[in-house]
């Protein structure tokens, strides 16, 4: 009976010395554990940002050591977010189109010094020089010259479901440096660098993506366009902010400019694509692009202009082919972030670090992901810690009714009356705006939407939007109607460019 309670007092204290044991184990791990505080400071973000959800990926020395999702992928419904979530990633699109380009040349396919129009015969720019000089690599390091506003407003106010419409506009869209000479950031060439593939392979750039990327990798959550990711159970809308609650937006579906930032993926895959950047173009032991290519994409190509506004001490920005890079006190970064409507996405990598991380949102224009990638880097390299980000993000726009009529200015009223403005106004490098007067307002509809016209003075009318859109838009818009010498309306000028362009009426 002694010999029995002897045993199990034993039994007991060594139980409870082993209990100790593993809890100290556990928290010194957990002490030693840099991303310990994360989660409940992401948490805290989600509340100070109103935002629905989002997802966050880490790798570290070749390993994904975080992958998580939080808040609402369904806000109305409250369907949570997880890592293999589906979020539009934007403008980080460009990296997997240009590397389309660095396979393509891995294989011998095409030359990044070659001319576009080697691959498009058909493609013009808008002047002898820019046909002679402009290569592919130009392309993808965003240094063809040409404009970035124009082409902008090409891809989006002009947009059309026939991609391939893009090619005759180039040689109307004019430049405003030379080719190699500037960093001029331009979604509308990158789409054009998509065409070229397409033309390459005769395969669209959707199937390109898959074949040479998202298959190798197993991206299986990874889509080259927003109709089939929206598809998926696991797809996350898009939202804004109407006053403190998450507001859902449309989606953008932007053919004109699809390979400039038409990706969705999920950070489980995003982990991925950054596992072989910072793994010298190899996934696993295969290697999907040549590592001559990764330096060319990650160098500094072009410089980008400082900021006059800009006060601090950050070391000057580059782009290579799809990527920004700077020197972070003394570590090398590369970077890129994204926006579409609904979704703000940002991916940093630190080679020499073996470190990179993706923040994916669906809050649109919002520096949430920026603020939580800062946070991640403060804690696994406290020595680059910078100042935190500003809360900001975007909120709901209003919307009169469509019918609203057109007030005019009656100190500084029109020439005409309004319904001599009507008719088809056309420019080669953009399309068309068809301008009507039906009852009491004036409107002006562009293959995007059609805005209603609001009177500022003279002939001078801004947009106002008759309906919901992707937030991919703001109002910006002036345009102002010219008459001929007999005083017939035959002209619209509008502010799309550095120089307002000249619309003909047909």
């Amino acid at each position: 009976m002694k010999t029995s309670f002897i045993k199990t007092t034993i039994f007991k204290l060594l139980c409870f010395i082993l209990t100790i044991l593993i809890s100290s184990c556990s928290e010194k791990r957990s002490t030693a554990d840099p991303l310990k505080d994360l989660d409940a400071n992401v948490e805290k973000l989600l509340q100070d940002y109103h935002a629905a959800g989002l997802a966050i990926a880490v790798v570290k020395d070749g390993r994904t050591i975080y992958s998580k999702g939080f808040g609402y992928r369904n806000y109305e419904k409250q369907a949570l977010v997880d890592e293999n979530t589906i979020f539009g990633i934007g403008s980080c699109s460009k990296s997997f189109t240009a590397t389309l380009f660095g396979i393509l040349a891995d294989k011998g396919a095409i030359h990044l010094k070659d001319a576009p129009s080697k691959y498009i015969p058909e493609l013009e720019f808008n002047t002898k020089t820019m046909d002679s000089e402009i290569q592919l690599h130009h392309l993808l390091s965003h240094t063809t010259g040409i404009s970035d506003r124009s082409s902008e407003s090409s891809a989006v106010l002009f947009s059309s479901n026939d991609k391939e419409s893009i090619i005759p506009r180039f040689k109307h869209l004019k430049s405003i440096s030379n080719p190699g000479e500037e960093f001029i950031y331009n979604n509308l060439v990158y789409a054009l660098a998509g065409r070229i593939t397409e033309h390459i392979t005769h395969k669209n750039w959707q199937e390109n993506l898959s074949e040479m990327i998202f298959d190798p990798l197993q991206m299986t959550h990874t889509f080259g366009n927003v109709v089939p990711a929206s598809k998926n159970p696991n797809f996350s809308f898009g939202y804004t902010v109407d006053s403190i609650t998450p507001l859902r937006v449309l989606p953008e579906n932007i053919p004109t400019r699809d390979a400039s930032g038409n990706i969705y993926s999920s950070v489980k895959d995003m982990a991925k694509w950054m596992h072989v950047w910072l793994n010298k173009g190899k996934w696993g032991n295969e290697q999907l692009f040549s590592e001559k290519y990764l330096e060319e994409a990650t160098s500094s190509i072009a410089q980008l202009k400082s900021n006059p506004d800009d006060t601090s001490a950050r070391a000057p920005r580059y782009y290579g082919y799809g990527w920004f890079n700077r020197d972070h006190n003394g570590h090398k970064r590369i970077e890129h972030s994204g926006g579409v409507s609904g979704y703000t996405s940002n991916m940093v990598l630190y080679p020499e670090n073996q470190l990179g991380i993706i923040v994916l949102s669906n809050q649109t224009r919002s520096s949430l992901p920026f603020a939580i990638t800062n946070e991640i880097i403060s804690k696994l390299l406290p020595e680059l810690t910078e100042d935190p980000f500003p809360i900001d993000y975007s909120q709901k726009t209003t919307t009169a009714p469509a019918d609203t009529p057109t007030v005019l200015n009656s100190k500084k009223p029109p020439s005409h009356n309004l319904s001599a403005f009507q008719g088809i106004y056309e420019h080669p490098g953009f399309g068309s705006i068809e301008v009507s007067f039906q009852k009491e307002t004036l409107y002006a509809k562009f293959p995007f939407t059609t805005f209603r016209l609001v009177h500022r003075e003279n002939n001078l009318f801004i947009d106002y939007n008759t309906e919901e859109i992707p937030q991919v838009y703001w109002n910006f818009m002036e345009l102002t109607f010219r008459e001929d010498a007999s005083g017939e309306i035959d002209q619209l000028l509008l502010n799309v460019d550095y120089e307002a362009v000249v619309f003909l009426k047909n």
